[in-house]
């Protein structure tokens, strides 16, 4: 993690995303230039080109980062498969932010209708082109948008009207993607709303795994990401045949000549999008369950921070300055139980979180602790 504060990782996210993401901007629209989308040598050419330079852009990112985790100093993290295993499966919000992408198998393809209607529907690369130069910047204000808004409202609000929003602006295709002025406008808006994603699940994602190390005292960064990943790659064995069999049954297989006819290809647009809704639909629902708002979440980084405390104390390896910040929450939050009618209950509980983890160690620590800290007020 580059850094523990919420806040300020939405604002890393948001800021790398939105370079990464120029590199969509100009290979898209040069690629149907370079040849026929439909040919394999387009892509034998291509792609090799655009994975060579992507390699050595990439390199950048490996030099001068340092991450920012709340660990103890002695902490090294040694950890075996099953007994991993065992610590992520009571991690509910990562069944929330994986079950929310295996429920979203059937918008897997929606995609691909701005390539049905516009490509092969027009049939005019030169504005096929502009079109994707165009909708490539669609997602250039939601993610410009989604560090304040998350900030401002939280991820969870977001997130479902991420999701909301685009299932309206499917609903929108559906009606007028004969229309290609108006059908353009409806997926110019999804894609907009839908990059909010683009910051919010790593957000998510980074808060998962702080609450993963509040649960079982394990930063499982690596292995919540590869469990996610080999859970996603066996349901999707299944899952991933659910819209090729679909679209088989309207006749299509890799017959992407006849998407030029459009007795062909309006019954695929159609089926294509009504599958986009259910999945988004189906996606949505298991956010409706996540409750780790940022007043919890900012708690127990506090919580975790008593926790290093106390065992970097032990280690004799505590500095003052960390002392000073541990002990100032712990008395804030103090405070905050003791005049429990004055505050409201997402802070009050919060403030119990860390109240808790003070008490799981020895009063004879806490004593020292304060007597230290007191006399660095001193000085």
């Amino acid at each position: 993690m580059l850094s523990p504060n919420s806040a300020e990782r939405g604002w890393i996210i948001e800021i790398s995303s939105i370079v990464y993401s120029f590199a969509p901007t100009v290979i898209n629209p040069v690629l149907p230039l370079l040849g026929k989308l439909e040919d394999i040598h387009t892509y034998r050419v291509a792609f090799p080109i655009f994975c060579i330079i992507g390699i050595f852009v990439s390199m950048f990112c490996v030099f001068g980062t340092q991450e920012r985790i709340i660990v103890p100093k002695s902490y090294v993290q040694k950890m075996g498969f099953w007994e991993g295993f065992r610590k992520v499966s009571k991690n509910k919000y990562f069944w929330i932010v994986n079950s929310s992408r295996w429920l979203g198998f059937l918008s897997n393809e929606v995609h691909n209708v701005f390539t049905w209607i516009f490509y092969y529907g027009m049939n005019n690369p030169g504005l096929y082109s502009l079109m994707i130069v165009i909708k490539g910047e669609a997602s250039t204000p939601g993610m410009a948008l989604a560090a304040p808004l998350m900030n401002k409202f939280g991820k969870k609000k977001i997130c479902l009207f991420s999701l909301g929003a685009q299932v309206f602006c499917l609903i929108m295709m559906l009606a007028c993607y004969k229309n290609y002025i108006l059908v353009f406008v409806f997926i110019f808006l999804k894609d907009m709303v839908g990059a909010l994603s683009i910051i919010y699940l790593p957000a998510m994602n980074a808060d998962m795994m702080d609450y993963q190390q509040y649960k079982t005292g394990d930063r499982l960064e690596g292995f919540i990401t590869q469990t996610g990943t080999l859970m996603t790659s066996a349901i999707s064995l299944a899952t991933g045949y659910a819209m090729p069999l679909i679209l088989r049954s309207f006749g299509f297989t890799n017959n992407y000549e006849d998407f030029y006819n459009s007795d062909f290809r309006n019954p695929i647009v159609k089926v294509t999008i009504i599958c986009g809704i259910i999945g988004t639909l189906m996606s949505l629902i298991p956010f409706i369950f996540y409750d780790l708002d940022e007043t919890k979440r900012g708690s127990m980084i506090k919580a975790l921070k008593v926790r290093a405390l106390f065992e970097d104390y032990r280690d004799g390896e505590v500095s003052d300055e960390k002392l000073a910040e541990t002990m100032q929450d712990i008395i804030e939050a103090r405070r905050i139980v003791e005049a429990e009618a004055e505050h409201d209950k997402a802070t009050v509980n919060g403030a119990k979180i860390i109240i808790e983890e003070v008490e799981k160690f020895s009063s004879s620590d806490l004593y020292n602790l304060r007597e230290r800290y007191n006399s660095l007020k001193l000085q």
